[in-house]
């Protein structure tokens, strides 16, 4: 690895940009990304045919003496196994060079899911709506006939091209192999009550419907361009509000439909065991007109 504005390659624990990775064929052109783990760049080719545009790539790196390395190999084996997808982010090739771990993987042009909402791109606009979201439905499909939960899905995670008409999952870190889970999650928005408290053995969880719950307040988030509550469990008052009344609280708190209401309580249901399935979850996405 080399660099051709600075005599170190790294700054701290990240190497700076303008490195050069794969036998110099990659620079690493800028740092996109520090909120989650690891440091993601844009990086370009840097060998190019003649009346050929560079090819642009995201690249994520980890450091290999952060005693994860084992964790990161298991997280790039699973994305591997379900790239390929139009709603995953496809990963190219893993390298290893001076102490780093470098995810070559699929760079999308129009930042993130939480960056669409936040602009409010899609407040109003029910068809782009059902279609963004539908594109997010059948990509978690395709991760649950592959075998892999992501247990992780919120808008950071989900990277968007044409300005959020495309969007498409990544960051693997939280994904398992597992259909019933024993580990805790930390408090997340995006967490469902049971991820949120299964310490013990006996209280054991499914990861599949933890996806469908995250992914049912990421359409409230489209939809309203707000939360419902800051999380699922015990010590949130506005979760404990939903929970003595969930039929009529969604209308009391936010602007949505009739239908929609009924959706979310059957994907927003505290109880895994009896909420709505992803194949239903689609089924009835279809016959909603107005969220």
């Amino acid at each position: 690895m080399s660099n051709k504005f600075a005599t170190s390659a790294s700054n701290g624990d990240h190497p700076v940009p303008g490195t050069l990775i794969d036998n110099d064929t990659l620079e690493l052109v800028e740092i996109v990304d520090t909120s989650g783990y690891g440091i993601v760049y844009r990086a370009v080719e840097t060998f190019i045919k003649p009346n050929k545009k560079p090819k642009t790539f995201t690249v994520k790196v980890f450091s290999c003496t952060d005693g994860k390395r084992s964790n990161h190999i298991r997280e790039a084996s699973l994305q591997y196994h379900v790239s390929g997808h139009p709603g995953i982010i496809s990963l190219y090739q893993v390298l290893e060079e001076d102490n780093h771990m470098y995810f070559v993987m699929y760079y999308a042009n129009s930042k993130d899911l939480f960056h669409q909402i936040d602009q409010r791109c899609y407040l109003g606009n029910d068809h782009v709506i059902k279609s963004v979201f539908k594109q997010l439905l059948d990509a978690v499909d395709h991760l649950h006939c592959m075998g892999v939960y992501h247990r992780d899905l919120r808008p950071e995670n989900i990277l968007c091209l044409e300005n959020g008409l495309r969007v498409a999952i990544s960051e693997f870190g939280s994904a398992t192999t597992d259909r019933r889970s024993v580990e805790f999650r930390t408090r997340s928005i995006y967490h469902s009550p049971e991820c949120q408290a299964g310490r013990y053995a006996s209280d054991a969880y499914s990861p599949m419907a933890t996806d469908v719950w995250s992914l049912g307040i990421i359409l409230l988030n489209m939809v309203t361009g707000r939360n419902p509550w800051e999380s699922a469990t015990a010590d949130d008052p506005i979760f404990q509000a939903y929970g003595r009344s969930p039929f009529n609280f969604f209308p009391s708190v936010l602007p949505i439909s009739t239908a929609f209401n009924k959706l979310m309580i059957q994907v927003l249901d505290p109880n895994w065991k009896t909420r709505l399935s992803l194949h239903h979850f689609r089924q009835k996405i279809e016959s909603i007109s107005t969220f």
